[in-house]
């Protein structure tokens, strides 16, 4: 819910501006996505390798990015305008844009169960404002649990560090 506060601190800007941004940023991603997939092995139709999935995503994802480049053409016609918000519902955004980037650069260093606690404590912290050890708490819960799906129910195996 935004207060008095916060709308009078939103600011309009160009929608077919940033639907342009977002659709280079989406090929810049997914290219280089797309790129680093294709120097793994596809594998064979009866036995896929593990480049073939991301492959797939990749492909996806600079197909997406191109529609919406194609779709902010007519809005910068139009000179329609989005309203951007301002105040702690800016801060928010940022905060958790700041923690999924923390989270894909340490998932790797630290593994799986340690990157997520640390990613939904802090998530909850920035958007509720709870107590720490609430946070820490349900936080903990979460990672957990998110973790167990994937590991144990999916077989999707995470990266795992020895910390000890």
């Amino acid at each position: 819910m935004t207060t008095a506060h916060e709308t009078k601190e939103a600011r309009e800007v160009s929608e077919g501006r940033v639907r342009l941004a977002v659709g280079a940023a989406g090929l810049g991603v997914f290219g280089y996505y797309t790129w680093d997939a294709s120097t793994m092995p596809l594998g064979q139709m009866a036995m896929p390798g593990p480049g073939l999935f991301p492959l797939i995503v990749g492909v996806a994802g600079l197909i997406s990015a191109l529609i919406v480049i194609l779709d902010a053409v007519p809005r910068l016609r139009q000179g329609s305008t989005l309203s951007v918000p301002g105040g702690r519902t800016a801060r928010q955004v940022i905060g958790i844009m700041v923690l999924l980037t923390a989270y894909v650069l340490i998932i790797g260093s630290v593994g799986a169960y340690l990157a997520s606690i640390l990613f939904c404590t802090l998530s909850i912290k920035i958007l509720s404002g709870h107590p720490w050890w609430r946070c820490a708490a349900y936080g903990t819960v979460m990672a957990l649990i998110c973790v167990f799906i994937f590991d144990s129910l999916l077989n999707v195996s995470l990266p795992h560090v020895d910390l000890w």
